[in-house]
């Protein structure tokens, strides 16, 4: 419980208020004081015989407010002057900050309040003071986005609430999701704007505090579909302009292979009569399940994504496969799950986004090494089984780096075309042939259920990797290289990388950054390694082209999301022999993201493997 405050204190606090509110042209404080609601803000508050005084005195120290639209910890981090001079906030709005025109929460603009409304000067008190005295009740609106008028008439109890509008909002209205007016619309603006459930406050607060300066939208426009067939319409129009326009979608999500056989929907060009998927064991999950090829007209395809919109669904055999899954990440950077459970995508709408006929090949992580090896390569192979039309071209992303084009068209010797799409943007395809996934490495970041999910489908990734060796010529028995692979960049950074690489380097290792070597470089060195050591990363993939009992040592911290067996099945694939070796973490980071953290590796242990 907390403790009346000493007749003294009481009397030196009554004694400033009393000096402060005497002056003649300066606001009472009784204007932004609301002693019943103080009240209510922290248990024990209702003991306290004078609210004013308590505040005065310990009211900043425990971050109390003095009013539902003043808020104490806001106002002192919006106006560090105030906070380095100690003063309390509110006795300092009053005496000078309502005069300079400064604004008491986020929720009240009062430069703004004071440009719409000049008649506001002439209140004694300034913007905040009006707005409580006759504004609110007047309609009048205290910033760009809060529209007293219209949330009074959405929201009838609003006529029965002892106080303004706005502090109705604030108190009940924002956190029953109630808009604060038609140009805002807070389920929406979180959904469109991910980022915003990392914001301190509320979606509102940063709306107006961030959200608006950079131009965010905060409620659907036209633009912002919720149905399949209004994109489509879209996709379909006449041009108009050559410009893009950001667009989203919210729909449902769900698989391709479910569309299978239903009317309007996927026909099955191909179905494997086994499973070639390999796992962390021999008991592989549901997914993949068979690979199959189906066949969808009319379709949407997101450029650089696996996403496709049919059947008033967003479609992507793997989101609906781990959606119920908690700690199974959503991989597109531009998708989400919305408080509903649908997804919603965020891309580009460009005029004349239509393609006759093609084979999906794109995935969201395309420009990454590993999993352009382990999940397109493998998809190209199924198309191949297919049997698909000679003249059906390869869809792929046109901003896929050198080497991963290189090993496209080495894997292709058919000399199949590529019909290379913008990411991020949306077309029309007439005739789209959809390889399933039939690995799935799936991005776990709390050591979960997930994490143990992945399974690599090794003899496809071996069919495409010996595609890619043979178009690099080989250089007989010249196996005798010993190769560490260090990781370049920011992210799971070796500690004592320098003194593990001189430690090597004095054993006859070659230390190499594979940064910057062209796929057929790269190819080369791996295979004629003997002994390979490497931090995990892009630059372990290069294990496929390793010759079979090569030695391979894989680096890693002890993080528990790792998920180093899939090295190993990687290793599979060329039959080389991969053993882990793990040290410690740096907890350099210790948020969702830390199984990037840095670490360090016992040297010795390294050497006892050797």
């Amino acid at each position: 419980m907390i403790m009346p405050l000493t007749r003294k204190l009481k009397s030196i606090a009554r004694g400033f208020v009393n000096k402060l509110t005497a002056k003649a042209k300066g606001p009472a404080i009784a204007d932004f004081f609301d002693a019943d609601w103080y009240r209510t803000q922290a248990p024990g508050l209702d003991w306290v015989k004078d609210p004013l005084a308590h505040y005065l005195a310990k009211g900043v120290e425990l971050n109390l407010n003095p009013h539902p639209l003043f808020d104490t910890g806001w106002y002192l981090r919006q106006y560090p002057d105030v906070a380095s001079a100690g003063l309390n906030p509110l006795l300092h709005y009053i005496d000078s900050g309502a005069k300079e025109g400064r604004s008491p929460s986020a929720y009240f603009d009062a430069p703004w309040y004071a440009r719409k409304y000049p008649f506001a000067s002439l209140t004694k008190g300034g913007a905040l003071a009006h707005f409580l005295h006759s504004g609110a009740r007047t309609g009048c609106n205290p910033n760009p986005y809060f529209d007293t008028t219209w949330y009074q008439a959405r929201y009838p109890e609003v006529e029965s609430f002892a106080r303004d509008a706005l502090s109705h909002f604030v108190l009940v209205g924002e956190r029953a999701g109630y808009q604060p007016g038609p140009s805002f619309d807070p389920r929406w603006y979180v959904m469109r704007n991910p980022d915003v459930a990392q914001w301190s406050g509320t979606p509102f607060t940063h709306y107006l505090m961030t959200g608006a300066r950079e131009n965010r939208a905060a409620v659907r426009g036209a633009f912002d579909f919720q149905t399949g067939a209004a994109l489509a319409r879209q996709l379909a129009a006449p041009i108009v302009s050559a410009e893009s326009i950001r667009a989203t979608l919210e729909l449902p999500v769900g698989s391709v292979q479910d569309l299978i056989g239903k009317p309007d929907g996927a026909k099955l060009i191909y179905l494997a009569t086994a499973r070639s998927a390999e796992g962390l064991s021999d008991t592989l999950g549901s997914y993949p399940g068979l690979p199959y090829v189906a066949l969808l007209h009319d379709a949407l395809a997101l450029g650089g994504t696996r996403y496709i919109v049919a059947g008033e669904k967003i479609r992507h055999d793997e989101t609906a496969a781990f959606r119920n899954v908690k700690d199974a990440a959503i991989k597109y950077h531009r998708a989400n799950v919305t408080s509903t459970g649908n997804l919603m995508l965020n891309f580009q709408l460009k005029p004349a986004n239509w393609v006759d006929a093609g084979i999906d090949l794109m995935h969201e992580y395309s420009n990454n090494y590993f999993h352009f090896v382990a999940e397109t390569l493998p998809r190209m192979i199924l198309a191949e089984e297919a049997g698909l039309p000679a003249d059906v071209p390869y869809i792929v992303e046109r901003d896929l780096h050198d080497n991963m084009s290189m090993l496209l068209a080495m894997a292709n010797p058919s000399a199949r075309p590529i019909l290379p799409v913008e990411s991020d943007t949306m077309y029309r395809v007439g005739a789209l042939y959809i390889p399933s996934d039939v690995t799935s490495v799936v991005d776990s970041y709390e050591a979960g259920d997930a994490g143990r999910l992945s399974c690599l489908d090794v003899p496809r990734i071996r069919t495409a990797v010996a595609r890619c060796k043979a178009a690099v010529p080989s250089r007989g028995a010249a196996r005798k290289r010993k190769i560490y692979a260090g990781r370049s960049g920011g992210l799971r950074q070796l500690t004592n990388q320098q003194e593990l690489e001189g430690a090597l380097a004095a054993r006859g290792f070659e230390i190499i950054r594979t940064d910057g070597l062209d796929i057929k470089t790269q190819i080369t060195i791996f295979r004629d390694a003997e002994v390979i050591i490497a931090p995990t990363g892009a630059q372990l993939t290069n294990v496929v082209w390793a010759e079979p009992g090569t030695q391979v040592i894989v680096l890693a911290s002890d993080h528990p999301s790792h998920q180093l067996y899939l090295w190993e099945l990687l290793g599979r694939v060329s039959q080389a022999h991969v053993t882990c070796v793990v040290g410690p973490r740096a907890f350099v980071r210790n948020d969702k993201y830390s199984v990037h953290d840095d670490y360090s590796i016992n040297v010795q242990n390294v050497f006892d493997l050797i």
